[in-house]
């Protein structure tokens, strides 16, 4: 599991090597050596695999966010899991992983979470693309399609009249007392809506269901109303966009607003999508991978790959050495030892 979080891959090998160390040693204790010695042993093996290690790096990777030296670098990780399509696969994650490093002089790193995956069934892998910002699979909800230069409002909670803490009885006597209560809550829902308009937000983000009488006045100010469920989704969207989740649904100040080149519906492999981009210059915080094929089990086995390129990406930024492939660094360190 540590192995997993720290360079996500290669847990197979250690548990492999922890289990042969284990069988060795319980060979060791049979033959009546102390469990200290043992241990001091694997201390010194341990110290002269680092030594080969150092002493055998063949290259170093000059500037992580040169696309094209870290194309290079994923190359052979794509290629263990995806054979063949390593020339496809491996640009697409060296873009995303420049995309999303920290702007200089800050030092390039990569947050793997940042690294997002849209699979989409249709086409084939080369269609694939990257997109700097965040892709949602689902359509928006009204008649706006497309906003450029778009502030953001994002609401953690639904677009609805908002329910009172205790419960009240209404008596409606005859249809002018009826008529009165429905515009006093259309004009309350029209005065929440415009004042959020009034803010310049030009797209609303909904956690949670959007009301018919909230679609109307959001449709009549000519806002955009994507609704989100997944709340994890909807963490990576406020990232993607520098946007402040609100718990209640009003006015947000401008600081809390979020900012987006452009937010606009795609039809891929006929299905709607939206589209949230950066332009280049923008620190965006994350990228999305969008990703094509023809079945979901192979795009399941395409997103691995790229999970596990994306983890090396992480790593050469902390450590930009690298050792020989193939087995010839683990084949040179037991020829020494």
């Amino acid at each position: 599991k540590m192995q997993e979080q720290e360079m996500g891959d290669g847990t197979n090998l250690v548990v492999t090597i922890a289990g042969e160390l284990l069988n060795k040693a319980e060979e060791l204790l049979r033959i009546g050596v102390h469990p200290s010695e043992i241990v001091s042993g694997y201390k010194k093996a341990a110290d002269k695999a680092l030594e080969v290690l150092n002493s055998i790096v063949v290259q170093n990777l000059e500037d992580a966010r040169d696309v094209t030296a870290l194309t290079a670098v994923l190359k052979p990780v794509v290629a263990a899991k995806q054979f063949g399509y390593e020339d496809v696969i491996a640009p697409l994650v060296a873009a995303a992983a420049v995309t999303v490093m920290p702007v200089p002089p800050k030092a390039a790193s990569v947050n793997v979470d940042s690294v997002r995956v849209a699979q989409l069934i249709g086409g084939t892998i080369t269609d694939s693309a990257v997109v700097t910002g965040a892709v949602v699979q689902r359509d928006t909800e009204g008649t706006v399609k497309a906003v450029s230069n778009a502030p953001i409002a994002v609401f953690s909670v639904g677009l609805e009249a908002m329910e009172a803490d205790t419960k009240g009885t209404v008596v409606i006597k005859d249809a002018d007392a009826l008529r009165a209560f429905t515009k006093g809550e259309e004009a309350g829902m029209e005065a929440t809506i415009k004042a959020i308009a009034d803010t310049g937000a030009k797209v609303i983000i909904s956690g949670g269901s959007v009301s018919e009488i909230a679609m109307h006045f959001c449709e009549k100010y000519g806002l955009m109303v994507v609704k989100i469920i997944s709340k994890f989704e909807l963490r990576r969207l406020c990232r993607a966009v520098g946007a402040t989740a609100l718990v209640r649904v009003g006015p947000p100040v401008p600081e809390e607003l979020g900012h987006a080149t452009t937010v606009a519906v795609q039809e891929i492999a006929s299905k709607r999508v939206t589209v949230f981009t950066q332009e280049e210059a923008e620190d965006s915080g994350i990228a999305t991978i969008v990703l094509r094929g023809a079945t979901k089990s192979f795009l399941d086995d395409v997103q691995r790959s790229i999970d596990d390129a994306a983890a090396v990406a992480k790593a050469v930024c902390r450590d930009p050495r690298l050792l020989p492939g193939a087995g010839a660094t683990e084949m040179e360190l037991a020829h020494q030892l």
